[in-house]
């Protein structure tokens, strides 16, 4: 039986890190992001069929819970889903806009797939939801506030 896993914010940092440490610990990974370009290396390396690569952009709700709800239903027996995808920008102007898309990323994005991991680790009756913050969660930053506000809010 295979070990089965979803990262979402595949592409680079944590998240291409996470992807490649499960590939080499034999899981089949569902590598999802906005980007698909990067994870094509590991797609060549480990094939198609252990790396499965999905392009999802969190801030799209309802697409993104779509295509989350159809990958789980393609790997079949997800044990692990990690849910990286974030933003985060210096914003000490509060620029609005920069601060509307660390909210639609980190806390609208989030919680939406977040609720749609949960539906499904309760129906199966197990499983494990990892959410990756950030120090700044319990920090703070002045340069940063709606980056902390969201990773406090992914962290609680």
């Amino acid at each position: 039986m295979s070990k089965n896993a979803i990262v979402i914010g595949a592409s680079s940092g944590i998240g291409f890190a996470l992807t490649r440490a499960l590939l080499e610990r034999s899981f089949v990974v569902g590598a999802c992001s906005r980007r698909l370009e990067p994870l094509q290396m590991l797609q060549q390396k480990f094939s198609q069929e252990r790396c499965l690569l999905r392009r999802m952009d969190v801030t799209e709700i309802a697409e993104a819970s779509c295509t989350l709800e159809i990958l789980i239903g393609q790997l079949s027996d997800v044990q692990l889903i990690i849910l990286n995808a974030g933003v985060g920008h210096l914003n000490p102007d509060l620029d609005w806009n920069l601060d509307q898309e660390v909210i639609r990323t980190n806390v609208l994005g989030f919680t939406a797939l977040a609720r749609v991991a949960t539906k499904y680790f309760e129906q199966r009756g197990d499983g494990r939801l990892v959410a990756i913050s950030s120090i700044g969660a319990l920090r703070g930053s002045r340069h940063a506030t709606s980056y902390a506000a969201s990773k406090a809010y992914i962290s609680n």
